[in-house]
């Protein structure tokens, strides 16, 4: 799938929340409940924007389908959004993808990041920061590595990078403000030039590229 989301949080497609659905009907169904009636992905589409209102364009996404690499329009609700949506159908769905997104969640936090491309957001940040800073490379590692609730960079997992992750973007597309850099740790007395790292950090591990696998 693609779209404007990023992978900085678990999601749940629109194709799985018809899952859902469609199981949860089937279940009350099988209980003595009124008759199990399929809901097709198209008619979920149709209802996101009634329930999100504008917002939505944020979740749209497309999903290739591998059968006959068919591309088709979809949505990837992270936990709010998604439960917004089970709760149009019902209460029962909306505590079920609830549940499911804090599993995803507690997954999505202990997850490992063991290759250079799920880092890629922060080796692109980097030199940006290096720019308006002047401080080296290592400590720049290391700033984002503490400012994440890491003890270091190799051990940064998907949880870490996702409290670092809009920072790093809006840096990127120079579009930060104060409390990005204050959140990097990285002080606001001169956003450009001279400005240096306040790491209020003990600790004096630097970055090793080479312990990464691609």
């Amino acid at each position: 799938m693609s779209g404007p989301i990023r992978n900085f949080e678990p999601t749940m497609s629109s194709m799985q929340m018809v899952d859902y659905i469609n199981e949860e009907r089937k279940a009350k169904e099988a209980e003595g409940g009124k008759r199990f009636i399929k809901l097709a992905h198209r008619s979920l589409m149709t209802k996101v924007p009634k329930v999100l209102g504008k917002g939505c364009a944020n979740f749209f996404a497309h999903h290739v389908n591998p059968d006959n690499q068919q591309e088709y329009p979809c949505y990837n609700f992270p936990k709010r959004e998604a439960c917004l949506i089970a709760m149009s159908y019902s209460y029962e769905l909306q505590a079920k993808v609830f549940d499911r997104m804090v599993e995803l969640e507690d997954e999505f936090n202990a997850s490992r990041i063991t290759t250079t491309r799920d880092r890629i957001l922060i080796h692109k940040a980097v030199p940006y920061i290096f720019e308006r800073t002047g401080a080296c490379f290592p400590r720049i590692y290391l700033a984002i590595s503490a400012a994440a609730g890491a003890t270091n960079f190799p051990g940064m997992t998907m949880g870490h990078l996702a409290r670092v992750a809009t920072p790093l973007l809006r840096i990127q597309n120079e579009a930060d403000t104060q409390a990005d850099w204050e959140l990097l740790h990285i002080s606001g007395k001169a956003l450009r030039g001279g400005a240096q790292l306040e790491l209020a950090f003990n600790t004096p591990a630097l970055y090793n590229p080479s312990k990464e696998t691609l």
